[in-house]
């Protein structure tokens, strides 16, 4: 019996040191590797405040960081691949390099060595590209103010939205028939990186009639009839002014339309080529936006100030001749940013 409880006794102690054993070899080596991981130490690196043409060179540059790591822990910054001949790039990575806190060292059947470790990362890029400019509205965004920025620059491309008053008269013949007269206009417009404008405008302006045209009916005609232009618009930017070329679809609605067929109502329809003179006036500083996709835009602010001339080529020549139009609008909409930097 005793000879049975010995051998018993014998067995366990056996497991439990083979137990100790195999646990002591899992904890006997590691690999150096920065606390907190690889993601906490590249944040390091992107918190540094470089220049403008510092950010610029960094672009879709991938670097390589080396580091010697001592027995403690301690990571030297030895060698930075990507970067070469940069010496102010160089000497910023390696003082931040200085604020890291020391790595887990590795170890090797529990002896602390000394090591290499590698980093790869690549600085991000600040441009903002059209498919995601276009997809702004899409994405939640965050508001900051300029002072948050350590600069920015902005980039010419743009979407505007203007929405305003008109003062029209028409020149000519027609101006025997009609009073000065007024209206609304709206203009959405894309400008690209090239400074052209690109959009879609409408007027719709009222102008009382001094007389009648002389037409073929006995039906009344509205005192101030409705005017309505559609059309495309294209232009360039010439530093603060921008230069539209427009080309509308024109109606007016000179009597009363009883029913869908009705043979005595009268529409002059038409086209209208139109120049016109934008001269913005910017209010405050904007607005910078940061969305939850990357994309970065500045949302701008401004009264608007037009000039414009324009022919209207109508139905009959009484009503055909030139048009001069002064406007007065809000302006706003996002602007791209092409490269910036927090505080």
């Amino acid at each position: 019996m005793h000879k049975i409880l010995f051998v018993i006794i014998s067995c366990l102690l056996q497991l439990n040191v083979f137990a100790q054993i195999d646990v002591s070899k899992d904890t006997l080596n590691q690999e150096g590797s920065p606390k907190g991981g690889v993601n906490a130490l590249a944040i390091k690196y992107y918190g540094i405040e470089f220049s403008k043409e510092q950010r610029s060179f960094l672009k879709n540059k991938q670097i390589e960081l080396i580091y010697q790591i001592d027995v403690e822990g301690k990571p030297t910054l030895a060698e930075v691949n990507g970067v070469e001949g940069d010496l102010a790039i160089i000497d910023s990575l390696q003082q931040k390099t200085l604020e890291i806190d020391n790595f887990n060292p590795t170890i090797v059947e529990g002896v602390a060595i000394e090591s290499v470790y590698f980093l790869k990362m690549q600085f991000p890029t600040y441009q903002l590209p059209m498919d995601n400019f276009g997809r702004l509205y899409w994405n939640r965004a965050v508001r900051y103010k300029m002072d948050d920025f350590e600069y920015m620059t902005l980039s010419d491309m743009r979407m505007e939205v203007l929405l305003g008053g008109t003062v029209n008269q028409l020149l000519g013949e027609p101006a025997s028939y009609f009073h000065t007269g007024g209206g609304i206009n709206v203009k959405v417009l894309f400008t690209d990186k090239r400074k052209y404008i690109y959009g879609l405008v409408t007027n719709f302006y009222g102008m009382k009639r001094k007389t009648d045209l002389p037409l073929k009916t006995t039906r009344e005609q509205f005192e101030s009839p409705a005017f309505a232009n559609i059309g495309l618009a294209f232009g360039k930017w010439f530093n603060k002014i921008s230069v539209h070329g427009e080309l509308h679809y024109s109606i007016i609605n000179l009597t009363e339309r009883i029913g869908d067929a009705d043979p005595d109502w009268i529409q002059l329809k038409g086209f209208s080529p139109k120049a016109v003179f934008h001269y913005p006036i910017k209010l405050g500083k904007g607005s910078p936006l940061i969305y939850s996709s990357g994309a970065v835009s500045m949302y701008e602010y401004a009264i608007d100030l037009s000039i414009a001339t324009s022919y209207q080529f109508l139905s009959i020549k009484e009503a055909s001749g030139p048009m001069i139009e002064i406007g007065v609008s809000f302006r706003f909409g996002p602007r791209a940013i092409d490269d910036y930097q927090l505080k």
